[in-house]
C-alpha cells in the first residue's frame, strides 16, 4: 500500500506500544499537548495495518525525526512522502533503519546511542553521597537566562524553554548562586504513561559534587509521580553516566542512532 500520512492515533499508539521503551520519545510525542508540533508518516502492510511509522517533530529548533516500526516500511515513506520532509534535522533511527534513511539523507554525525528504561516498581530513590548540602530546586522562565547559559557548554543540546511548563526541570545553584546542574524532560505524556528524560548538564568546573545525581534523583521523584515509566538515552562510551543511571534501577534496552541528518 502507498505510504500516506497517518492521524488516527488510536493505529499509531497501537503500533508504538509494541515496543514501549525503544518508541518512547515518539509515543510521548503522541500525547495531544504535541500535535500540532507533530507529522505522521506511515506505511501499511498488505491488511492494511499499520507497521511503519516516521515522525517528524517541529517543535524544537532543529525538527526531530524518529523511525519506528518494520524495517522494510521505513525506505518507501521516505521516498514517497519527501516532500514532507524538513531539509534539515536530528535523526534518532533504529539501528535497521540507519540503511534507508541513509538512502534519503546524508548523516555522517550519526553516532551511536543507547536507550535506557525504568519503571515506577524497579525505580530506587537514593541517598546520594556527599549531597546533604546539595539543595535542588524546580526551575521555571525566570531562570531562562542562566539555563541558556549553561547549555551553551553543550550546543547540541534539545532544551527549549517551553519545556519549562512541564514544571519538570530541577536545576543546583553552586556556592555563588549560579546554576551549575540541570535535569529535565523532553516529553511528558500521562496519555500514554511514559516520560523521556535528558537535557542533564552540570558545568564543566562544577562536576565530582552529587549534583547530577541529586537532579536526577529529584526528577525522578517527580516524573513518577505522574507516569509510569521513564527512559534516557546516553551515549555509550559515557560510562559515568551508566553508572549512575544504574544506581536508580535504569536498564539497558538497546541501542539506536542519533545526530544531524541533510537531505540528499
Amino acid at each position: 500500500m502507498a505510504a500516506s500520512i497517518v492521524t488516527n492515533r488510536t493505529q499509531l499508539a497501537e503500533l508504538l506500544r509494541t515496543q514501549a521503551v525503544a518508541n518512547a520519545y515518539a509515543l510521548g510525542y503522541l500525547d495531544p499537548r504535541y500535535a500540532d508540533q507533530c507529522t505522521w508518516l506511515g506505511d501499511r502492510d498488505d491488511e492494511g495495518e499499520l507497521c511503519s511509522v516516521v515522525l517528524i517533530y517541529s517543535g524544537l529548533s532543529r525538527p526531530g525525526l524518529f523511525t519506528a516500526g518494520r524495517r522494510e516500511g521505513i525506505r518507501p515513506v521516505l521516498r514517497e512522502l519527501r516532500e514532507q520532509l524538513p531539509d534539515r534535522c536530528i535523526g534518532h533511527i533504529a539501528k535497521d533503519h540507519r540503511d534507508a534513511v541513509l538512502g534519503v539523507y546524508e548523516g555522517g554525525s550519526l553516532r551511536r546511542v543507547s536507550r535506557m528504561g525504568l519503571t515506577r516498581g524497579e525505580y530506587r530513590a537514593l541517598e546520594v553521597s556527599g549531597s546533604a548540602a546539595v539543595e535542588v530546586e524546580v526551575l521555571s522562565h525566570r531562570d531562562t537566562a542562566q539555563i541558556l547559559a549553561l547549555y551553551s557548554h553543550w550546543p547540541d543540546n534539545f532544551f527549549e524553554p517551553y519545556q519549562l511548563e512541564s514544571g519538570l526541570y530541577f536545576g543546583v545553584r553552586d556556592e555563588t548562586g549560579v546554576l551549575a546542574c540541570i535535569a529535565g524532560v523532553h516529553n511528558v505524556s500521562e496519555t500514554f504513561d511514559v516520560a523521556a528524560i535528558g537535557n542533564l548538564v552540570t558545568h564543566p568546573e562544577r562536576r565530582g559534587r552529587g549534583y547530577a545525581a541529586a537532579c536526577t534523583g529529584a526528577l525522578l521523584a517527580a516524573v513518577f509521580d505522574r507516569v509510569g515509566l521513564v527512559t534516557l538515552d546516553v551515549a555509550e562510551d559515557n560510562a559515568p553516566a551508566f553508572r549512575t543511571y544504574r544506581r536508580f534501577g535504569f536498564q539497558h534496552y538497546g541501542d539506536h542512532f542519533e545526530g544531524e541528518l541533510i537531505r540528499r
